[in-house]
């Protein structure tokens, strides 16, 4: 009778497990913290830093604010002749454009050149975009100016933290793991890289630290995270509706009071500057859904061609309610045991998925938030799942994070790099793949992993001019949002078919 081989992977897996639960210094835990914003620099660096697509939603307001122009942060829409990249086509929620607006004032950006006066702006601004334009040619400013989203890292770092200590997984190797985790997904850095909506990593960041308030039984601040996350971006509602729902009593009156204020302090001043047309901006944000403005993106919704009312409700108002039905099931079967770190934050990570189900545009940074609570998740529970990484990995595949068309990031590599990321994602693939054979196991995930990379991705890896199948934006969201629901529900849902009682790792 032959022996048993012990199982490598089960081993590997166990001591690795082991090994991130001990606890680590606040010596390293600091070093941890600026390697991951190393990295998360040089990745976006490495992908041709800042870009100016979708640059115009936020930095004319940017520099409106810098010079004490709060009216002109959400000039009246008239008709400009400007070029795509500088077309106001949409307009981002107050909270960015403030803070950068005061980071602008700080490093004086384009202070050398005097700023359009009120008579350039015009009544009511109704030519602030082409005269801020003009200003921003003869000043430089547009370069630095992006270049100030960087400080949202340090946001989105603080929110990462924040989660992962409250969870009970903080102060140990799983803190720096998360970090670094984060700091090189795809999905994040194209934020900044891809098109420029820093806004959704500065609201992904108040999240975070509004969740880990809510489970640390901090009501008023949780509320105040949350709505300040709802004036830079408004999917911050896809957390907040769930919370109110499973909030205990009273409790649930501080959290909403606690938005509130964030929302009056931040917002208001801005009503009352811009005679009120900030309101449209403060409540959509800069969602095209139910506008006269056709989409390019592509979805299942999309190609239904639907307008006006219905698809503002069905992609805006769907997602919301359906987090709240969650948020209700949830608690009729756990009770109190909901608000435990795991529960809850699977119960949040499915709720800010569920806006890729009814969306109209599919793009790579759309992905963020999933990803990004997908990582934490999984370190709140203690595990990194396999498919949550293969999932990553086909994200990346779908939405290849190196842009080769904007010419204000292209750099040197930008083409060559554009074709090897796919090709070395496949190689990795492969090799995990014959490494589970040597092993005597087999992934079924892996394995589809590598089928679906073979026939979608890069072309140059068969040396063909096209890939063997050509896969739409709708079909890509059919595969990646389904399996993204599912990694991000089933820890709940496996929480209740167990009703096991809830254990947390002490912290310290």
């Amino acid at each position: 009778m032959t022996t048993p081989i012990l199982d490598p992977p089960s081993t590997l897996s166990a001591r690795l497990r082991a090994r991130f639960d001990r606890p680590i210094s606040n010596f390293w835990c600091v070093i941890s913290w600026l390697g991951a914003t190393a990295v998360f620099f040089g990745f976006s660096v490495l992908l041709g830093g800042p870009s100016e697509g979708d640059v115009a939603e936020s930095v004319y307001g940017t520099w409106s604010v810098a010079h004490g122009n709060l009216g002109c942060v959400y000039p009246v829409a008239t008709v400009n002749h400007l070029n795509d990249l500088a077309n106001p086509f949409a307009l981002a929620a107050p909270l960015y454009p403030l803070v950068s607006g005061f980071a602008a004032t700080l490093t004086r950006i384009g202070h050398a050149v005097a700023f359009p006066s009120a008579r350039q702006l015009g009544p009511q601004c109704d030519r602030a975009f082409n005269a801020l334009f003009t200003w921003s040619v003869k000043s430089s400013a547009i370069l630095p100016t992006i270049r100030l989203s960087y400080f949202v890292w340090p946001v989105l770092m603080v929110g990462v933290i924040a989660l992962v200590r409250a969870s009970g997984r903080g102060r140990r190797g799983w803190e720096p793991l998360a970090l670094f985790l984060v700091a090189c997904t795809p999905p994040a850095v194209m934020c900044l890289t891809y098109y420029f909506h820093p806004q959704d990593l500065l609201a992904m960041g108040l999240v975070l630290v509004g969740v880990a308030r809510f489970l640390k039984r901090k009501w008023f601040w949780a509320g105040v995270f949350v709505g300040l996350a709802f004036c830079s971006q408004q999917f911050a509602l896809l957390v907040a509706a769930p919370l109110v729902v499973i909030a205990p009593g009273r409790e649930r009156i501080r959290f909403l009071l606690g938005a509130l204020c964030a929302i009056v302090i931040i917002d208001v001043p801005l009503l009352v500057a811009t005679s009120g047309r900030a309101v449209k901006t403060i409540l959509f944000g800069s969602s095209r859904a139910g506008a006269n403005i056709r989409s390019r993106g592509g979805t299942v919704l999309w190609e239904a061609n639907l307008h006006g009312v219905l698809l503002f409700v069905i992609s805006r108002v769907v997602p919301v309610v359906a987090s709240m039905a969650l948020a209700w099931w949830a608690s009729r079967r756990l009770g109190a045991r909901l608000l435990s770190p795991v529960p809850v934050i699977s119960l949040v990570v499915t709720s800010l998925t569920t806006r890729l189900v009814f969306e109209v545009n599919s793009f790579g940074y759309y992905f963020m938030a999933a990803a990004i609570g997908l990582i934490v998740l999984d370190v709140a529970g203690g595990r990194i799942r396999g498919p949550m990484i293969a999932w990553l990995a086909l994200v990346t595949l779908a939405f290849n994070p190196v842009h080769a068309g904007f010419v204000s990031n292209l750099t040197g590599w930008s083409l060559r790099l554009h074709a090897v990321f796919p090709i070395v994602l496949f190689a990795v693939a492969v090799a995990a793949v014959m490494l589970d054979a040597v092993w005597r196991r087999i992934r079924l995930y892996k394995v589809v992993w590598v089928v679906v990379a073979a026939l979608t991705g890069e072309s140059q890896i068969w040396g063909l001019k096209h890939s063997v199948i050509q896969v739409s934006n709708w079909t890509w969201q059919l595969v990646l949002v389904p399996t993204a629901l599912a990694l991000a529900v089933s820890p709940l849902v496996n929480i209740v078919k167990s009703r096991t009682s809830l254990e947390v790792p002490a912290t310290r």
